[in-house]
């Protein structure tokens, strides 16, 4: 089994540069409640500080989770990739595999780089790299598609 990891430093240093945009918000938060503001300070300051903890909160929660937890995203070898949740892909089931870029949800908050498998029944499955992975997310991606492809035309041929 090949697994697929990132150095937890990423993890780490991610979490402190979010760390700094939540204190920020705290502070304004607290400068609002004990300062002595103009109404349009008050609502100046409270709504950056709820921006921050809007868009940062959410990727704080994230680095922290990866910074403490396993640094292992998935594995893979010849029969399959094994999520993180420890389900079992076979690559004969998979019919796509994409990398999907961070971007911005429905609710203008952040969402996470993931490996998108869709499958030949028709279900999606969703392998978050939270970013960590820099720029070996592309080579990744090839390693992936390079093996479904062996994998795919070695069960194809077993078949008949």
């Amino acid at each position: 089994m090949q697994y697929v990891t990132y150095q937890r430093k990423f993890a780490i240093r991610h979490a402190l540069i979010s760390a700094l945009f939540i204190i920020a918000g705290f502070v304004l938060i607290g400068d609002v409640i004990f300062g002595e503001n103009s109404p349009l300070q008050t609502f100046y300051f409270s709504s950056a500080a709820f921006l921050s903890f809007w868009f940062i909160g959410r990727l704080f929660v994230w680095n922290i989770i990866r910074a403490f937890g396993s640094n292992v995203l998935f594995g893979f070898d010849e029969s399959g990739i094994k999520t993180e949740s420890g389900e079992h892909l076979p690559w004969k089931e998979i019919q796509t595999i994409q990398l999907v870029a961070p971007g911005i949800n429905k609710w203008i908050q952040p969402t996470p780089s993931y490996y998108d498998l869709k499958m030949h029944n028709g279900q999606r499955h969703k392998i978050y790299t939270y970013s960590l992975l820099k720029h070996q997310e592309n080579d990744i991606l090839k390693m992936l598609r390079k093996t479904w492809n062996e994998r795919k035309s070695l069960s194809k041929k077993q078949i008949k």
